[in-house]
């Protein structure tokens, strides 16, 4: 957030000989240092940074490795066995953690303890193209994680369904929402993004171009 560091991760291609991620000084190029290296022959699956900069959730297969940032120390784990890691974002205060695992669902995990709060499986994750986002006030997140199945609304407290989001197409990752919480901008599953109403659940315009995951 300060804008002077760089975080990376290479080996999300199966390129596998240098599964890590890296800090970088903005200003040189400089490697700083190497926050984590995975060491199972793996690839780097999903990042994600605290809104505060100091803590680094990255994960790959059924764990995320919660990192402090940037002294690269491994502050905590949080593991779904049998699930593959597939998205992950921080709430608004960086106080929970929401993920997408492949198999197993939209998980949430509270930062502190590491500890499941929710698991939501009503709907299979079997897009490979999953994706979730916090709405602005950490109330709700949006989940997309089906290629045949809508977006969905969930209770960030509960993990219960709000509202599924209904129109020709489905959303896919990445996902967005305004600042004032009142649109969801998503990939999709046709030639475009969609934009979508929060509060109808359907949609209102498109993108075109659509979202790159780099925006997110």
């Amino acid at each position: 957030p300060d804008g002077k560091h760089l975080i990376s991760a290479s080996g999300d291609r199966g390129d596998v000989k240098d599964a890590s991620v890296r800090l970088w000084e903005a200003a040189t190029g400089r490697e700083v240092r190497r926050l984590l290296r995975e060491e199972d022959g793996q690839t780097m699956a999903a990042l994600a940074l605290s809104p505060d900069g100091k803590t680094l959730a990255a994960g790959w297969g059924d764990r995320i490795h919660l990192v402090e940032v940037p002294a690269g120390r491994v502050r905590g784990l949080c593991r779904m066995p049998t699930g593959r890691l597939e998205c992950v974002r921080f709430d608004p205060d960086g106080r929970r953690l929401a993920a997408a695992f492949v198999f197993v669902g939209v998980c949430l995990f509270d930062v502190k303890t590491t500890e499941l709060v929710w698991q939501n499986k009503d709907q299979p994750t079997n897009s490979w193209s999953e994706g979730v986002a916090f709405a602005p006030d950490g109330k709700t997140l949006a989940a997309a994680t089906s290629r045949k199945g809508p977006m969905r609304l969930l209770d960030a407290a509960t993990g219960k369904e709000v509202r599924p989001f209904k129109g020709k197409h489905n959303a896919a990752a990445p996902l967005a929402f305004s600042r004032d919480g009142k649109r969801i901008f998503s990939g999709g599953w046709g030639r475009n993004g969609i934009i979508w109403d929060v509060t109808t659940g359907k949609p209102v315009g498109a993108l075109n171009p659509p979202l790159s995951l780099s925006l997110i």
